[in-house]
């Protein structure tokens, strides 16, 4: 689930996905697309939230910690950046951990802000697991959404 923003020097032809398709490396394709004129934000500045699964080998209680993890007021994780260490609560930014059985999990993470979580982040509280073995786990974006008029909606129905 990628968006991206292009900016033309004139109007696109009515094929433009078929066009882009040709040019995209292998494994990626464009679905959609749609013209915005004027000063339009960019859609990294209007995406607030975006959805992950995860998937994993053995069975967990992801309910139970899901639950537990939700439970907390605060959830303090250390970030690097340019050298200096700081400490980020980023309880506020996870807005759900939703399990589909016990060997998935669905993450509705915030995307703006200082809160805002990385998947990793949140799985290694979540799991009590050292970052080494929570990166070996694949984490898939499956949505970016953009929150309006209290709905969420996709950058595409929002255009």
């Amino acid at each position: 689930a990628e968006y991206i923003d292009i900016h033309l020097a004139e109007p696109y032809p009515r094929d433009i996905v078929v066009a882009l398709n040709r040019t995209l490396p292998e494994g990626f394709r464009a679905l959609e697309a749609r013209p915005m004129f004027g000063k339009t934000p960019s859609l990294n500045s209007v995406i607030s939230l975006a959805t992950y699964r995860v998937e994993f080998e053995e069975p967990l209680e992801l309910e139970e910690l899901g639950a537990r993890f939700m439970e907390q007021e605060r959830v303090l994780v250390q970030r690097s950046a340019k050298g200096k260490e700081r400490t980020v609560d980023i309880r506020p930014g996870v807005r759900a951990l939703s399990p589909d059985g016990n060997r998935a999990l669905e993450m509705w993470l915030s995307t703006t802000g200082e809160h805002s979580p990385r998947p990793y982040e949140v799985l290694e509280v979540l799991l009590g697991w050292p970052e080494e073995r929570v990166r070996l786990l694949r984490v898939v974006r499956t949505g970016l959404f953009v929150e309006f008029d209290g709905r969420l909606k996709t950058p595409m129905e929002v255009w």
